[in-house]
């Protein structure tokens, strides 16, 4: 008896299967144009009716990091989105990542960097703000600094990470803690607005482009075009010191290097620890 695959049942099975698969590549195209298309249309919806200085083109929005190169691992996307609706944009870096003992370095990688996609940069130096994986900060000490800047900037929006910090890192929590004491002593502006990449499992971490169905059901999803993508790349290349081997897989199969989605941190549910 022939096996499975051998013999004519074999080579009608391997023809049909090449046959068919740039049909289903079109197919997937096609359907990932779609679920594109409706993510802009529901961001459109949602910027009519959002507050003026949410959508305004020229108002000023902060993401705030924890280390010189978050930037780029995580928030390429919503940079590259914020630019491109004509907002002003800053990044706030608390650490000049000193773990390894190369916060000299690293800052000026992190200053290279905010120059590729021109934005204005900011790194701290504090002792509160150690570069520490195994270390919390207070979120009193990163609200007050965030607070600072947003004052002296004249901010009203503010993007940082979620209560998972995209990888567990406890300074990207931190960061998190630090908002939720922001709204709960209401230490901004009246009228700011604060915003927390959304984490996603380890498997939809690294589909990359195949997280877009997916993502495209968010409201708030930033969607790197090809020019978009190869200016993420660039401005992560500057960080020469922390592209080791496994980074260079990252920058090539994280979701977080195409597709950035956000949620809206309201006053109610806000916890700080």
């Amino acid at each position: 008896k022939k096996k499975l695959m051998d013999g004519s049942f074999g080579a009608w099975l391997l023809h049909w299967a090449r046959a068919a698969l740039p049909l289903v590549v079109i197919a997937l195209n096609i359907y990932l144009g779609l679920l594109f298309r409706r993510a802009k249309a529901r961001e459109l919806q949602r910027q009519q009716t959002a507050p003026e200085e949410e959508t305004a083109a020229g108002s000023k929005v902060v993401i705030v990091t924890a280390h010189p190169d978050d930037e780029s691992m995580f928030f390429g996307p919503c940079i590259c989105r914020l630019l491109a609706e004509q907002r002003t944009v800053h990044i706030l870096c608390l650490s000049s990542g000193d773990f390894d003992g190369m916060g000299d370095t690293r800052a000026r990688e992190f200053k290279a960097c905010c120059g590729v996609y021109g934005v204005t940069g900011s790194l701290l130096n504090s002792k509160s703000f150690e570069d520490n994986p195994a270390k919390q900060w207070g979120a009193a000490d990163v609200a007050t600094a965030v607070a600072q800047y947003c004052e002296e900037h004249g901010v009203k929006i503010v993007i940082s990470f979620d209560e998972h910090g995209v990888s567990q890192h406890p300074n990207h929590t931190s960061l998190y803690h630090g908002l939720c004491h922001l709204q709960q002593h209401a230490m901004l502006a009246k009228g700011s607005r604060l915003y927390c990449l959304e984490t996603v499992g380890l498997v939809r971490k690294y589909l990359g482009l195949l997280d877009t169905p997916l993502s495209g059901l968010s409201s708030r999803a930033c969607f790197s075009s090809f020019s978009q993508f190869m200016k993420i790349q660039r401005a992560l290349q500057c960080h020469r010191s922390q592209l080791v081997w496994f980074r260079q897989l990252y920058r090539v199969f994280s979701r977080y290097m195409y597709i950035n989605t956000l949620r809206e941190l309201p006053p109610s549910h806000a916890k700080a620890e």
